[in-house]
């Protein structure tokens, strides 16, 4: 499958700004989807941030890679408990992912659902609910 165009939407329970929309590519290859896409600069991102997501069909396993101000690489899988790495410019440090439900779709023009709590060294866990919609653009 060769690449397509498609407008992402985002709602997450982190988010402090509004639900995002952008614009980004979808292609299947190797067995994975991969999505990706550039967050525009803003107050908070000052040089902006691409973000990659990869999904391994046959194995149920999410990676999510964000890169810029705040460098971010976590691994979801339904029902495990994964490590994931976060660089702010405060420092550098793990964090425990625990993952409720993963739901990729096959295509193009559907929506994934991913529920799970960021686990940081002594403190209770945080849950965040993402959905990210994709739409082809024609």
């Amino acid at each position: 499958m060769s690449t397509i165009n498609v407008n992402i939407s985002i709602k997450s329970d982190f988010q402090e700004r509004p639900d995002a929309s952008v614009n980004g590519t979808f292609e299947m290859k190797d067995g994975q989807h991969v999505l990706q896409w550039l967050q525009l600069p803003d107050k908070e991102e000052p040089f902006g941030a691409k973000y990659l997501l990869t999904y391994k069909i046959g194995l149920g396993i999410l990676d999510i890679a964000r890169t810029g101000s705040v460098i971010s690489k976590m691994r979801f899988c339904l029902g495990t408990r994964t490590r994931g790495e976060i660089s702010t410019p405060e420092g550098s440090f793990e964090v425990e992912i625990f993952t409720h439900l993963l739901d990729v779709p096959e295509g193009p023009n559907d929506e994934a659902h991913l529920i799970y709590d960021l686990i940081f060294p002594g403190q209770e866990p945080m849950r965040n609910e993402l959905m990210i919609v994709l739409r082809k653009i024609d």
